[in-house]
């Protein structure tokens, strides 16, 4: 009799701390667990706003097609079909003037770079070809209470090639 008291009492006994270590574990706070890897990126990502890029082509040669690019790189005629673009533009050929507008998005202190293209009706041949002369644009940081940043009156001329450059692709 002694005994069977003995396992009722330890059973009993184990209940009590079962349930008493269940109820500190649930009372217990709990850190908040980190942030996963892409709202990590999510919240970088955020940093990120639109830079309006406006200027105009001044060029010697009148060509079907123009193209505005932003780059990364340093602008190189040869690279064009290859080159990773981050914006692009395309005046247009039947007015006077050839203004151009772009709108990235990107971060206080990005470096691109701007170049500019007068291209053959199929688009597959480059006639002229020009970096701006300031390059590389460093980004502009947001003024306060806007949404955005400008960089304005980026004009520059187009330089005639002495052979047109052949494009592999009429990517534009």
């Amino acid at each position: 009799m002694i005994q069977e008291l003995r396992v009722r009492n330890s059973v009993r006994m184990g209940n009590w701390l079962f349930t008493a270590s269940l109820a500190l574990l649930l009372s217990c706070k709990r850190e908040a667990p980190a942030a996963p890897a892409l709202a990590t990126e999510a919240l970088k990502a955020s940093d990120s706003y639109e830079i309006e890029i406006k200027g105009t082509l001044l060029e010697r040669l009148k060509a079907p097609r123009y193209l505005v690019l932003l780059t990364p790189e340093p602008c190189d005629v040869r690279k064009l079909a290859t080159t990773y673009l981050k914006a692009t533009g395309h005046p247009d050929p039947t007015t006077p003037k050839r203004d151009f507008y772009l709108e990235p998005v990107g971060r206080a202190g990005e470096r691109q770079y701007l170049c500019a293209a007068a291209l053959d009706a199929s688009g597959l041949s480059v006639l002229a070809y020009s970096a701006y002369p300031k390059n590389p644009l460093v980004f502009p940081a947001r003024q306060q209470g806007k949404e955005d940043a400008e960089l304005e009156d980026l004009d520059f001329e187009l330089s005639p090639l002495d052979h047109p450059v052949k494009l592999p692709s009429a990517r534009f």
